[in-house]
């Protein structure tokens, strides 16, 4: 994602830098040099600064933090390094290789990154407290997949994306076979439809409420998708889940019923779609995956006292990200909603 090409002022005259190339072409040939650029570390200071989430914006934080000379300290939840960039975006597009190798830099700064450690069980505001922690960055993105509310939702076989892709990266999703349909028009709908590809699926059809032109992935993804032969159907939105009659007990998925999307937007651009109840259509499914949206997993703010916004995100100022308790900060996605890497 390289948002600054497009608003590149060189574009005016010509083409904007290729920015996005440049920098991998840095990266490279730094990284597979001898010895790979470490920046200064400031003398040491006494501080102690705790994450959590080693995301993009907790591995930032750290890198930086690092630098200033502090002592820093990332506590992940998940088993591994890297949060969404780990768990969320799939191999074929960000290779586990490259992501470790960038973690060990900031490592070698004198970040320690502990796994398996849950935030409001494993680690508090009390215990970071007695332990002699400073501050504390909250950057625990966005871990859960937003449901669709509507009947036969909860069947089997009706899986969320979310779910499915860290599974899938943690290698231990099934394999996939017959009919999958996902439900979604963005990048994370893109990654889930490639994905289930490369776990067997043969037959894969998206399925979203905005036209071609409206879907909110990127155009190069869509045309990936394509490529790979993943079907996309536009304008509808589901109306229920079907149960297979084999099973007899109506427990596994067998078919999505649709009805028209006529406008996903209403006249101030904002989302509020509308439907044409009369126009019906169904896709027999063997999988469904349900792609679209996130939001926190945050079931540790309440007993832990941490404030959230309305739409459920974590409450900061947006020029200093202190929350309200003034020895916490917050950001990534967890403050910002769902954006991409680069912005986190």
């Amino acid at each position: 994602h390289h948002p600054c090409e497009s608003a590149c002022t060189r574009g005016d005259a010509d083409e904007s830098l290729a920015i996005q190339y440049l920098h991998r072409f840095l990266a490279e040939q730094d990284l597979n040099g001898d010895a790979p650029y470490l920046p200064e570390i400031a003398e040491k200071r006494d501080e102690k600064i705790a994450i959590v989430g080693s995301g993009p914006a907790g591995l930032t934080c750290a890198y930086y933090m690092a630098q200033k000379g502090y002592t820093v300290t990332v506590f992940e939840k998940l088993p591994v390094k890297g949060g969404m960039m780990a768990v969320g975006i799939p191999e074929y597009r960000l290779p586990k290789a490259e992501l470790e190798r960038e973690i060990e830099l900031i490592e070698k700064l004198g970040v320690e990154i502990q796994t398996s450690v849950e935030f409001g069980r494993d680690v508090t505001l009390e215990s970071l407290k007695k332990d002699g922690y400073s501050a504390l960055f909250m950057a625990t993105g966005l871990h859960g997949s937003r449901g669709l509310g509507v009947d036969g939702e909860d069947m089997g076989g009706v899986l969320k994306g979310v779910d499915f892709l860290r599974d899938a990266a943690l290698g231990t999703a099934e394999k996939l076979s017959g009919r999958v349909m996902v439900i979604g028009g963005g990048n994370v709908a893109v990654d889930v439809a490639l994905t289930a590809r490369r776990l067997g699926a043969k037959d894969v059809t998206m399925a979203c409420l905005e036209k071609r032109h409206e879907m909110p992935a990127w155009d190069y993804e869509i045309e990936e998708a394509l490529e790979e032969g993943v079907k996309i159907v536009n304008s509808v939105g589901p109306l229920r889940f079907t149960p297979s009659k084999l099973t007899g007990d109506g427990s596994k998925v067998s078919k999505v019923e649709f009805q028209e999307c006529t406008s996903v937007f209403d006249e101030d651009n904002r989302f509020n779609p509308q439907y044409d109840s009369c126009k019906l259509t169904s896709y027999e499914a063997d999988t469904v995956i349900v792609a679209i949206g996130q939001m926190g997993q945050l079931d540790f703010a309440q007993k832990e006292g941490i404030s959230l916004t309305p739409p459920g995100g974590l409450k900061a100022d947006p020029l200093t990200l202190q929350t309200p308790v003034d020895w916490v900060f917050a950001g990534g996605d967890a403050y910002y909603g769902p954006k991409s890497v680069v912005d986190a």
